[in-house]
């Protein structure tokens, strides 16, 4: 199932969006205004890594959650005060 996470530069919390098959996961993705068009899913895999983290294309949801903890270890590293 794969898995895409977008972090929009203007938003503070990452969408994460699963669908069965790829061209699903790519139909959905075409819905931002952001997205490139035509959108295809090379092109969906790019524009992801374009965007800020946490963003990516996973191949599953173990892989996008270990993405986002990753993440989340990272910004409490850089805010050791905690997150604001």
């Amino acid at each position: 199932m794969p898995v895409a996470i977008v972090m929009c530069p203007e938003t503070d919390i990452p969408a994460v969006l699963h669908e069965d098959c790829e061209t699903d996961l790519v139909l959905r993705l075409d819905r931002y205004i952001e997205a490139p068009s035509p959108l295809r899913e090379d092109t969906a895999r790019l524009w992801l890594l374009s965007l800020p983290a946490p963003s990516g294309w996973f191949n599953s949801i173990g892989a996008a959650r270990l993405n986002i903890e990753s993440w989340l270890a990272d910004c409490a590293s850089e805010h050791p005060d905690g997150l604001r």
